[in-house]
């Protein structure tokens, strides 16, 4: 049986802003570096970053949960189904993601200016804390819708492949 964990709006809303924060974080540390060596390792994560961020995309922001139902025995009408629910959602988790970019180059600006406009940033950390909540939502409602369209049993394999990758990225840290 999947453990059901409960997400309000105000939890995702709670992490979207942390997650805001650290991009605020993390980008106001890179715009601040001097060294040749630091923009070059900066420019470097930020080409890795877009290269992950296409992969998932194209993925359709799915990547673990695709590579899980592929190691499960699904029926033709199932993989009709995931196919399906795919394809009616692609557009809204892209737009979505589409939305976010936008700011995060706002952010980028704003945190490089030569004055730091501190309310701009917590504002804009807001907007974008909102945005990744809502995006959070969709892709979570969308994973349950795919996981009901499994059976029990291969519901119980799902789960158990779950916790034997907890297993080894435990192990790992």
């Amino acid at each position: 049986m999947l453990n059901k964990k409960r997400f309000t709006k105000n939890s995702l809303m709670q992490f979207g802003l942390a997650s805001a924060i650290g991009l605020v974080l993390s980008s106001a540390a890179f715009a601040y570096s001097d060294s040749e060596e630091g923009e070059r390792s900066y420019k470097h994560k930020m080409k890795m970053h877009k290269m992950h961020d296409q992969g998932m995309r194209s993925m359709g922001g799915f990547g673990k949960l695709r590579h899980a139902f592929s190691q499960l025995d699904l029926s033709d009408a199932q993989r009709d189904e995931l196919k399906a629910l795919k394809q009616n959602n692609s557009e809204s988790i892209n737009a979505g993601k589409e939305a976010i970019y936008p700011m995060k180059s706002q952010m980028k600006e704003l945190l490089m200016a030569d004055e730091i406009d501190e309310t701009a940033v917590k504002d804009l950390a807001v907007q974008i804390a909102e945005k990744k909540a809502d995006q959070m939502l969709l892709i979570a409602s969308i994973k349950k819708q795919a996981i009901a369209i499994l059976t029990d049993e291969q519901r119980t394999e799902l789960e158990q492949m779950k916790e034997k990758r907890q297993r080894k990225h435990a192990s790992h840290h």
